[in-house]
């Protein structure tokens, strides 16, 4: 927990440089273990070499413990990470054969480093540091071992290796910023197909249930029509019957009876009326019929009912009112 207060999180970026600046410490404190313990030139100062790589080691058991825990071992101050690397390989340098040492290169993998993990000003910060560090190294040699032409290649190498580094850490950085915000309009963008996806969805669902909703009213339409249509049939009998009887001579107390039957059936058919017209599709439209060809069609259809006990046998029809109602009379008393 203290290191997560000391600390804040590290973006991926830094996590990804730390863990290639791990490796390349590593790499480096073997190949430094190797040149110390099999040359023969480093024979004489092996102890004291031996003790400094032990020092780098331990820096990177540091670094690694950090990396490991999402961190960035003192992420802070980067400025002091390169004092601490430019003091290590210039004490290298100088106990093992000065500016021509192997470990020289050493000053090209901590710029390496630094370029991919910090920005541009601490990079070239590192190189200034690194090129007085040369600069003490060659001061402090004898004087038959300074060769100034190995100084000056020595910080000209420094300085192409720290622009290189740079400008390549920079491009890095800036793809990988752009490849960040493209994956988050991604994201946005995949988001927003999943809720057009899921609107879309319960529109559809809505549409569904709305058109099983007008096929439940279509089918029940039809079974009013057919419910209106076959009651009514009997039910206009019934209804012929009781003009009949209401036109012969009876008792008031009949007479009232029947006039209450006939209201209800009047009632009956109002609802009958309604249910039909509720069942037929709506229209606007009106066109002229003939009032002859319906009845010859209803006549037609009467002729061949089960209880008719009188077929019909002629088709013409007279064109006085009177004959029209005696038709229709005789056509109810078929029935």
């Amino acid at each position: 927990m203290a290191i997560a207060s000391t600390y804040p999180v590290s973006s991926h970026w830094e996590l990804a440089a730390e863990t290639i600046a791990v490796k390349i410490r590593w790499f480096g404190l073997l190949v430094g273990y190797l040149l110390v313990n099999f040359d023969e030139h480093a024979a004489e100062h092996q102890p004291i070499l031996n003790a400094i790589l032990s020092l780098g080691a331990v820096y990177a058991l540091m670094d690694t413990y950090y990396s490991l825990r999402g961190r960035v071992f003192l992420g802070r101050y980067p400025l002091s990470i390169s004092v601490m690397e430019a003091l290590f390989i210039g004490l290298l340098c100088f106990y093992n054969g000065g500016l021509e040492s192997s470990f020289r290169y050493y000053y090209l993998l901590s710029l390496v480093c630094c370029a991919i993990r910090y920005s541009s000003r601490v990079t070239y910060a590192t190189y200034a540091l690194h090129c007085t560090s040369c600069l003490a190294l060659y001061l402090a040699l004898p004087e038959e071992q300074r060769r100034p032409i190995v100084l000056v290649l020595t910080v000209v190498v420094l300085g192409w290796v720290t622009w290189a580094s740079d400008a390549m850490a920079l491009l890095l950085k800036h793809v990988g910023d752009h490849l960040a915000r493209l994956n988050s309009a991604l994201r946005e963008n995949q988001a927003q197909l999943e809720a057009r996806i899921a609107d879309r969805t319960r529109e559809l669902q809505e549409s569904q249930a709305h058109v099983l909703q007008q096929e439940k009213m279509a089918a029940f339409g039809l079974l009013a029509a057919g419910i209106a249509h076959e009651v009514g049939n009997p039910l206009t009998s019934i209804s012929s019957l009781v003009q009949m009887w209401q036109r012969r001579e009876c008792d008031s107390y009949t007479g009232e009876k029947l006039t209450l039957v006939s209201g209800q059936l009047q009632r009956i058919q109002t609802i009958l009326r309604e249910l039909t017209n509720f069942s037929r599709p709506a229209s606007t439209e009106r066109a002229k019929v003939a009032l002859h060809d319906i009845l010859r069609e209803a006549l037609g259809i009467a002729k061949y009912y089960k209880r008719t006990k009188e077929g019909i046998s002629s088709r013409t029809f007279p064109s006085s009112c009177r004959c029209w109602t005696a038709c229709a009379i005789s056509s109810f008393r078929c029935s």
